[in-house]
């Protein structure tokens, strides 16, 4: 996976190479010559993210989901400890093993931080 978008016109051909074995990327330059205004965080938009993942709340084991796709796709991210509980936790398995029998499909209160953390 890339870790961060610098000297992406030379990272991200090689990832491609590296990826899928034989192909030959025949990609055009990102033309990637300025910052995005993002980068100088200063809204605090990373300082909140990673505290969220620190916290390990229900916040933080919602975006497990959101990540399971990388993790189960890219050996080199580290799954982090919350994650690694919900994804190992007996409810989730059972939820995710279940037939689908709640007809308006809320199901996030079984996924819950029940801990009292």
């Amino acid at each position: 996976y890339l870790t961060s978008l610098h000297n992406i016109d030379i990272e991200f051909p090689k990832f491609v190479m590296n990826t899928c074995p034989g192909f030959t990327p025949e990609l055009p330059s990102f033309g990637v010559t300025t910052t995005h205004h993002s980068q100088s965080d200063k809204f605090g938009t990373y300082r909140a993210a990673k505290s969220v993942w620190k916290a390990g709340g229900n916040t933080a084991r919602a975006l497990c989901a959101i990540r399971a796709l990388d993790y189960a796709c890219f050996d080199e991210i580290p799954v982090p400890a919350v994650c690694r509980d919900v994804f190992s936790s007996v409810r989730f398995l059972q939820t995710l093993a279940r037939e689908d029998s709640d007809k308006d499909g809320d199901r996030l209160h079984h996924f819950e931080d029940r801990s009292g953390a």
